[in-house]
């Protein structure tokens, strides 16, 4: 049986950062195990209040088994899979967290050899199921990986979090299992097929699945269809800096809430750094903190997102100041953008999981509350 349909909240913090992608010719490399769910035991549209990390990356906590284990997971567009670490071999976590079957009442070990690779190294487990509880939903017989060998992931022990939550289109899951939200929907107890993050500056944000919440949100959302429905990958109409200059384009961007910056094409990403008179300082991109500097700006759907040179700050050392922006390794077929946390923290990212599409809309902070 499912509860009433609602919004299901689930509160994110910022972590210290992600597994780096394995970006190759395009994207991210999927990442983690299989979601999926025969039975919605209990369900509503939910929150999950995400802590934050340094503003480098979001975590939130899940719960897996009968009675519930706490752990605490990446919720990442840019893969479509869940995985979380087994006590056997190298993957505890320095807070000793790791998931214990024999303690699940509910646990059936699936069979079947998992692996996924990071820009970092790869993950190894296996297939299983027991019940997952989110916020105030559960799913039962949900498909996912245990993970007993990270050993080759450099500094897992150091990120902050104990595995990760994909929430990429099934192209992406790896055993091509169904996603969580697929599974939500099919049975039918989301008010809409949507979720939707806010990603809080020095603050904890929120993850919202089955809608938005307005409270966040500063005038209406725009849309842009995604093409196609592996990542969240949209057209981009152009980019440039300010009145200085503009990208030759097209070009196409994946919204990732699983990277902390903004990353793009080698060429384009030193020529915006040029406009923006930066320097590389031990692989970063430095402008002087009180340089009055033109924004990045994407656009997007017909619409223009800009991202000021303030936006674009990361960290500060003296009156040196670091630019979130880094470049896609590798020769790519086509020119591609990342528009990861950075992006997120100033726009709320509506993912519309039914209609194929992402809405943007500026996100209400202390500066900019209008009311």
């Amino acid at each position: 049986a499912a509860s009433a349909p609602g919004l299901a909240r689930v509160p994110v913090r910022r972590s210290l950062g992600g597994l780096p992608r394995a970006i190759g010719v395009a994207a991210a490399e999927p990442i983690a195990a299989a979601v999926g769910g025969d039975k919605l035991v209990a369900a509503s549209a939910q929150d999950i209040r995400l802590a934050n990390r340094m503003n480098m990356g979001y975590v939130g906590t899940i719960a897996i088994g009968t009675p519930g284990q706490e752990l605490t997971v990446m919720f990442d567009t840019g893969s479509s899979n869940l995985w979380v670490p087994l006590e056997a071999g190298r993957a505890a976590t320095p807070a000793g967290r790791f998931f214990q079957p024999v303690a699940s009442s509910t646990y059936a070990n699936e069979g079947g050899d998992f692996a996924a690779m990071y820009g970092q190294g790869q993950v190894e487990g296996h297939f299983c199921q027991d019940d997952l509880t989110i916020g105030i939903m559960r799913l039962s017989n949900f498909t996912f990986a245990a993970a007993d060998d990270t050993s080759s992931v450099r500094g897992y022990a150091e990120l902050g979090f104990d595995g990760v939550l994909g929430l990429g289109f099934r192209p992406l899951a790896v055993g091509g299992v169904p996603t969580l939200m697929e599974a939500l929907m099919e049975h039918g107890d989301l008010p809409e097929p949507v979720f939707g993050f806010f990603l809080g500056e020095d603050a904890p944000g929120e993850l919202v699945i089955g809608g938005v919440d307005p409270e966040h949100i500063i005038g209406d959302f725009s849309y842009v269809g995604v093409t196609p429905a592996a990542y969240w990958q949209i057209p981009v109409d152009r980019v440039r800096v300010g009145d200085l200059m503009e990208l030759p384009g097209p070009a196409n961007a994946i919204v990732d809430s699983g990277t902390s910056f903004i990353a793009g094409p080698e060429d384009d990403v030193i020529a915006v750094a040029t406009a923006l008179r930066a320097r590389s300082v031990d692989g970063d991109l430095v402008v002087p903190c009180g340089a009055e500097l033109p924004g990045l700006v994407f656009r997007l759907g017909g619409h223009d997102y800009t991202l000021s040179a303030q936006d674009l700050i990361v960290d500060r050392d003296g009156s040196s100041c670091v630019l979130g922006l880094e470049p896609l390794p590798g020769v790519m077929r086509e020119p591609m953008w990342i528009l990861g946390d950075l992006f997120m923290r100033k726009y709320y990212v509506k993912f519309d999981v039914g209609q194929r599409r992402l809405g943007f809309a500026l996100s209400r902070r202390p500066s900019n509350n209008l009311v």
